[in-house]
């Protein structure tokens, strides 16, 4: 199969350091410099169903923030993952999840997945375009770890919205 690109993009905070997410299970790191690039392996990929990294943000210095196509959102620091949160938009209304990973809402069929992730501060915005136009917001709440050293962060759900042309309505809280 062919690899599609879905998102690249440079480090806000290491303009040596680029990701790069697409099809086919494609997640990168690699280094750049003038003379050459190098991949940066990654390591602990818990989401093995993933037929789809779909798009990626940066957050603080070393963080990144995976969508999958298989509703997921990953988040991994320097070039490990510590935290994934499967099935996130399950608590949005009138959706029913089919075999194949799809939702039926009435007659159609759409198939799921993050489309969009967007960032700012330590809030995170998981769009989907495709069930009836779906955000979920998640906080990137940092802590100091007593297993690793230093400092590490998880995903925490904050609220679900569904947007209409000419209003959004919140439908979930938590």
């Amino acid at each position: 199969k062919d690899t599609q690109i879905y998102a690249i993009s440079f480090s806000p905070i290491d303009n040596n350091k680029i990701c790069l997410t697409g099809s086919n299970d494609t997640f990168l790191f690699y280094r750049y410099n003038k003379k050459s690039i190098h991949s940066s392996p990654i390591s602990d990929l818990t989401n093995d169903t993933a037929t789809s990294y779909t798009d990626h943000v940066w957050i603080y210095e070393s963080m990144v923030i995976a969508g999958t196509s298989n509703d997921s959102l990953l988040l991994l620091q320097g070039s490990v993952q510590i935290n994934s949160v499967q099935n996130i938009y399950s608590n949005c209304p009138s959706v029913g999840t089919s075999k194949n990973n799809t939702s039926r809402i009435g007659e159609s069929v759409y198939h799921r997945g993050v489309d969009k992730l967007l960032v700012r501060e330590n809030t995170v915005l998981a769009i989907s375009y495709k069930l009836p136009c779906m955000i979920v917001s998640y906080e990137v709440k940092r802590y100091i770890s007593s297993t690793k050293q230093g400092i590490t962060a998880k995903l925490l759900p904050l609220q679900t919205y569904q947007l209409e042309l000419s209003k959004i309505t919140q439908i979930y809280s938590i």
